[in-house]
Order: C-alpha cells, then sequence, then structure tokens
C-alpha cells in the first residue's frame, strides 16, 4: 500500500513539473511569401526582440533568410555567450553591457542556441553580378563585415548563384535577390530595411523602384515563411520609416504586388525622398507643397518637407513644424537630429548645433541622437561640451563608440591620462563584445591610444592593442 502511495506521489510530482514547464508557443503554418497575407510579419527596432520571439516559439534547426547591409554573425566570446542565454531564457530586458545581441552578432547567437542551422544572407550589393564573384565577395568578408577567421573566408566558393561556406561553423551562403536559390523547407526571415537605400543605389532606381524589384524577384522563390520580421535601426533615418511601413503593407496585402501603379502617396513620398537624397532641397520644397495638400496628415510627407526647409535655412519654421511632429508621434523626433547631421554635413555647425539640442530636449534619452550630437560638436572643436553630452549615454550598445570618442574629447584637450583611462575600458568592451569591425573614426581612436603607449614606452599596453580584435 505504502509503495502505491509513493508511486503515485512521484508520478503527481512530475505531472506537476511537466505541467509547470513553459512550452514554446503553437507555430503558424508557413505562408508564401508574396502570394498569401503574412498577418504575423512585425515590425521592430532592434534584434533582441527578434531573437527573443524566435526563443519563444522554441524553433530549432531552422534555415534564415536575412535580407540586410549587415551580416549580424559578429563572434560572441564564451562568457558573453552565457550572459546571452540567461536572459533569453528569463525573458527580460537587459540593461549591462553584453546581455543583449545586436544587429552585429544575432545569428552568431541564434546558432549557437541552436535556433537556427543555416543563413542565406541576401545582400544589396553587387558582388554575386560579375564573372569573379568569388574574389569579390572573399574582399567584402575580409575588409566591411565583421570580423571572420581568416581560413573561414578563404574557403568560401561560389556555387549555384552564391558564395558559400561556414562561418564560426555556421553553414553560410552569401547571395544577391537575383542568385537566391529556392528553398525548400519554412525559413525564419529578417528583413533590414537599411537594405533598400543600399539596393536603390546598387540597381540605379529610386527606392520604391528598389521595393518593387526585391519582392518581385522574392515572390519567384516561393518561400515558405514560418516567421518574419522587418527592422528598423536607429541608423536608418526617421524619414526613411516608410520604407517599414509599405514593406509590412506588401507582406500582409500581397495583391497589392500585382497592381500597376503604386499608391499616390507612395509614389509622393519616394520622389520627395529622391529630390532630398539627391541634394534637391528647393526642389523637393516646391514639390511638396502640394502633396501635402493632398495628405496633410502624413508624417513622412510632413518630415521630409520641414527637412527640405531646414537645407534652405528656413531653420524656425522648420524646427517648429519637427517639434510638433514629435510631440505626436515620438517616433519622428530623430528626424531633428537627421536634420542636424545634413546641416553638419552641409558645414552649417550652427544650425546642426541648434537642432540636435532640440531633438535632446524633446527626446532626451535616445542615444543613438546624443552620439551624434558629441561627433558633431567634437568636429567643432567643443571637446568639452562633446564629453559632457557623452557621459549621459547609456545604451550598452554605444559603450564602445562612446568611451572611445570620450577618450578623443580628452585627447584633444591634452589629458592624455584622461584619454588612457576612456580609451581602455572601450577597448575593454570591445573585446568582451566580440568580433565586430570597428569604424575608421573608432580606429583614428586607438591610434590615439597607440601614440599614448608608445610615449609612455607601455610595451603591455601595445601587446593588447596589437592582439586587438582577436578571434580563436
Amino acid at each position: 500500500m505504502l509503495q502505491k502511495i509513493i508511486i503515485v506521489l512521484l508520478l503527481f510530482q512530475l505531472f506537476s513539473l511537466y505541467a509547470c514547464t513553459e512550452k514554446p508557443e503553437k507555430l503558424d503554418p508557413p505562408h508564401l511569401l508574396g502570394k498569401e497575407p503574412i498577418s504575423s510579419a512585425a515590425a521592430v527596432n532592434n534584434y533582441h526582440d527578434v531573437l527573443s520571439e524566435w526563443t519563444k516559439r522554441g524553433y530549432r534547426n531552422m534555415t534564415v533568410v536575412h535580407v540586410g547591409p549587415l551580416d549580424g554573425l559578429a563572434f560572441i566570446p564564451a562568457e558573453r555567450m552565457k550572459a546571452v542565454k540567461t536572459l533569453l531564457k528569463a525573458g527580460q530586458g537587459g540593461s549591462e553591457a553584453g546581455q543583449k545581441v545586436t544587429y552585429r552578432d544575432y545569428l552568431f547567437a541564434a546558432s549557437r542556441l541552436g535556433l537556427i542551422k543555416r543563413i542565406y544572407w541576401i545582400i544589396p550589393f553587387r558582388h554575386l553580378d560579375f564573372i569573379d564573384a568569388e574574389m569579390r565577395t572573399q574582399h567584402f568578408l575580409r575588409t566591411e563585415t565583421s570580423h571572420f577567421r581568416p581560413k573561414d573566408v578563404d574557403a568560401m566558393r561560389f556555387n549555384n548563384g552564391c558564395v558559400s561556406g561556414s562561418i564560426f561553423d555556421i553553414e553560410t551562403h552569401i547571395c544577391s535577390p537575383a542568385t537566391m536559390p529556392h528553398v525548400s523547407e519554412p525559413v525564419l526571415m529578417t528583413m533590414d530595411m537599411g537594405f533598400f537605400p543600399a539596393f536603390s543605389v546598387t540597381k540605379g532606381v529610386n527606392k520604391l523602384g528598389a521595393i518593387k524589384e526585391f519582392f518581385d524577384v522574392m515572390v519567384a522563390k516561393q518561400f515558405k515563411v514560418q516567421s518574419l520580421h522587418i527592422i528598423s535601426l536607429p541608423s536608418l533615418k526617421a524619414m526613411h520609416g516608410y520604407l517599414s511601413e509599405q514593406s509590412l503593407t506588401l507582406l500582409k496585402e500581397p495583391d497589392l504586388l500585382g497592381r500597376g501603379n503604386p499608391p499616390g502617396l507612395w509614389t509622393a513620398r519616394d520622389n520627395a525622398d529622391n529630390m532630398l537624397s539627391g541634394g534637391g532641397a528647393n526642389e523637393a520644397a516646391s514639390f511638396l507643397k502640394d502633396r501635402i495638400r493632398e495628405s496633410p496628415d502624413d508624417p513622412y510627407l510632413i518630415l521630409m518637407s520641414a527637412t527640405a526647409r531646414a537645407l534652405l535655412m528656413d531653420k524656425a519654421a522648420a524646427l517648429d513644424s519637427m517639434s510638433g511632429l514629435c510631440a505626436t508621434k515620438p517616433e519622428f523626433c530623430r528626424g531633428i537630429a537627421d536634420a542636424g547631421v545634413a546641416l553638419r554635413d552641409k558645414g552649417d555647425m550652427s544650425g546642426a548645433i541648434e537642432f540636435f539640442n532640440k531633438a535632446l530636449e524633446l527626446k532626451p534619452g535616445l542615444d543613438s541622437m546624443r552620439l551624434e550630437f558629441a561627433r558633431t560638436l567634437y568636429a567643432d572643436g567643443k571637446f568639452d561640451t562633446a564629453a559632457s553630452v557623452l557621459s549621459g549615454i547609456s545604451n550598452p550598445e554605444y559603450i564602445v563608440a562612446s568611451g572611445l570618442l570620450r577618450g578623443d574629447c580628452a585627447y584633444s584637450m591634452k589629458k592624455e591620462n584622461e584619454a588612457m583611462t576612456f580609451y581602455e575600458k572601450a577597448l575593454a568592451a570591445y573585446q568582451e563584445a566580440g568580433g565586430y569591425r570597428l569604424s575608421s573614426f573608432e580606429l583614428e581612436s586607438l591610434n590615439r591610444l597607440k601614440a599614448i603607449y608608445e610615449k609612455q614606452n607601455d610595451q603591455k599596453g601595445l601587446k593588447l592593442l596589437s592582439k586587438t580584435p582577436r578571434i580563436d
């Protein structure tokens, strides 16, 4: 009798444990891209949300089709990978450096977590269009992507329209939209909206034309999409948010792809964007007067019109219009900073600083704007003010870039010891993060650190720099 009671209790305990275990979400059936509405398609502004969703849904050993200009395959060291895994398992937001994956490394993390087994990376560039596609793509992987092991890059081969091989032991195929082969199994798809500005330049068409050409080609591939995310990173201009909106509409309403002409509003946005991108601020301002009368509530047309006026030195009116848009639609606050960058590039430093100040007054927590503001102040020789702006950055994604720039500010003010402290902290964060490629500006910062080490005959520091980055 006692044995029966014990067995019943043990069975009850096992049942309770099973019942309390979180089960993967029930998966929707896959849908044919461009043929069937993908109602579950979602727009996000970071890749950590994508990986979190994949984890919740319990995907295992899936094939990914990643559309974008960036690889997402930066190496993650073991300790950081452990922190990422713990965070995803807990389903919580990370606040410390290294806890969240980014656009740099989300695919590497997905592979190490067992979520994916194979990657097709569709790039917006022309490397696959030439007879020496293999050599061009290898050069691209050596110079413009995350840092990969030389042996992995050297082993990549052109086959079936793509350059294929293994990157960090992950099966990887690099393709163009046209050369992408048919994939029979259901896929996870990510579409980075930074793809379309680059693809439009590659194809010599406007952005609306680039979207149409891309979707026309992709529909013919008959992808069975299990999950689809559209990503608009903070680096994408606020006025280009329409790329995300329109792409999402096409995914959910694929019948639009078969129509002869796109909606008039889409054409108006694209024409104005093309004028601004080509330096035609006066032409854009004139064109938008009539278009805004037709669509007075469209935030993208309003933002483009205000940007044109800012470049035409009607800055007070532009700021007033942008501020009003920011107050009602906070996601457009970044457009004020975008105008600041445009003014900086035009050489109007005082105008740029005015716009950045207004952007941070209205949206102080947006660290991508804060970093651009600091770069503007640094370029204008306002090193102390730039350092003050940088001190307010808290987003771990910018810890390396902001730390190196703070070092530059101190270095420019002849505070070498303070500069070395900032440089070394940023360098430690970079080494913790893994193997992404530093920008030319960030490499210049490390050259300044090298100059300090050489001046102080710091052999240990020079040796550390010589191993940066190091991918084992």
